[in-house]
């Protein structure tokens, strides 16, 4: 019986998979993605930030050739991405960043950065999240 009762265990225990799908997606050699954020858009893009700086745009990211643009630069190690309306916000290291591409250049243009001396990432976060309206799903 105890035989019995580990292998239903074994066979009904979830894995990672039951829960998330992990995509691949082609990334150039020309393009070093230490990724420190994600941020789907509407039309079907992604938004990635780096760890070196650049928030990089991928257009049809499941595709076999996703196209890669830099969407911004300069930003000192951005710890995500944040998506309210049209403004992508992103929380750097001692700064809160709000982004949008204003000319449809395809480049960012960042219209805000607040300073926060001594302050850490983890509450410039809590303060990105705390100014824009979180979805019902993710508030529960």
């Amino acid at each position: 019986m105890v035989v019995l009762t580990l292998i239903l265990l074994a066979i009904q225990t979830p894995t990672e998979a039951d829960y998330y799908a992990a995509l691949r997606v082609a990334v150039p050699k020309s393009v070093e993605l230490e990724v420190g954020g994600m941020q789907p858009l509407k039309d079907g893009s992604l938004l990635v930030c780096t760890r070196r700086g650049e928030v990089w745009r991928i257009s049809n990211p499941l595709e076999e050739a996703p196209q890669f643009s830099l969407w911004a630069h300069g930003l000192q190690e951005p710890l995500g991405l944040w998506q309210q309306g049209e403004w992508i916000y992103s929380a750097t290291r001692g700064e809160l960043l709000r982004m949008r591409d204003s000319n449809g250049d395809g480049r960012a243009m960042i219209s805000k950065r607040s300073t926060m001396i001594g302050t850490s990432a983890a509450t410039i976060t809590s303060t990105i999240l705390g100014r824009v309206q979180m979805p019902k799903a993710i508030c529960g």
